[in-house]
């Protein structure tokens, strides 16, 4: 949700800058809004310059922004729902996205292969992960030690009982993750292009995926591997 700000600065000002703590920076504007994308503490600050500050005058103001966080860790002894402390973290991805439901809730995910556990959203093609409401899934430590695992179907290849590494639905981002190894149904079986496109990735609009390794992956369609 936006947060508004207004500047009130007595005397004359050449520059001021807003710095919302999160690397977003404004300059120059009397009235500011910013929504921060994870839970944490942000400090605020509103910097004036002129000629009689050259290294400007600074307030500042302590925002606090909460919200539910869902940990996962391939490796929890202890998984307890809703699994929102890491002693009680998910094991799988889905476990911990199907345990909330409150738009721009955070899933953080540990270290890890994740090559279990699964959702279907369109047909019978089972997506590794799927993000289907607006949430964030990003991992703490990115794509190189964090993966998410498809495959092939029976026969080896693309066809019925394939995994796709992830679906992503409208408002949806998916943040920090290699993903590899998906796989699609085959044209055969009369699927349609969502189910037979994006080995690694269905990509609803409005969706994001961000900072991802995408390798080794394969798609019935024609270019459709990624």
């Amino acid at each position: 949700f936006l947060v508004s700000f207004n500047a009130k600065i007595e005397g004359r000002t050449t520059a001021s800058v807003w710095d919302f703590g999160d690397g977003t920076i404004v300059s120059n504007q009397p009235f500011a809004s910013h929504a921060w994308i994870q839970p944490g503490i942000y400090k605020v600050i509103l910097t004036a310059f002129n000629d009689s500050f050259p290294d400007g005058v600074s307030a500042s103001q302590i925002v606090e922004v909460s919200g539910t966080v869902y940990y996962v860790d391939q490796l929890s002894v202890n998984p307890v729902f809703p699994y929102t402390k890491w002693a009680t973290a998910a094991r799988t991805i889905q476990e911990a996205i199907d345990a909330g439901a409150v738009p721009g809730r955070l899933i953080l995910v540990t270290n890890g292969v994740y090559d279990c556990g699964g959702m279907s959203v369109v047909g019978a093609m089972t997506n590794r992960v799927a993000l289907t409401d607006p949430a964030v899934l990003a991992s703490v430590n990115g794509p190189a030690v964090t993966l998410i695992v498809g495959a092939p179907g029976p026969n080896g290849t693309n066809g019925d009982g394939a995994i796709r590494c992830g679906y992503i639905g409208a408002g949806a981002l998916l943040s920090g993750f290699t993903l590899t190894n998906g796989h699609t149904r085959a044209n055969t079986s009369g699927s349609q292009d969502d189910q037979i496109c994006g080995g690694a990735i269905w990509c609803e609009y409005g969706g994001a995926v961000s900072n991802c390794v995408i390798t080794g992956n394969a798609a019935d369609r024609v270019l459709g591997a990624g």
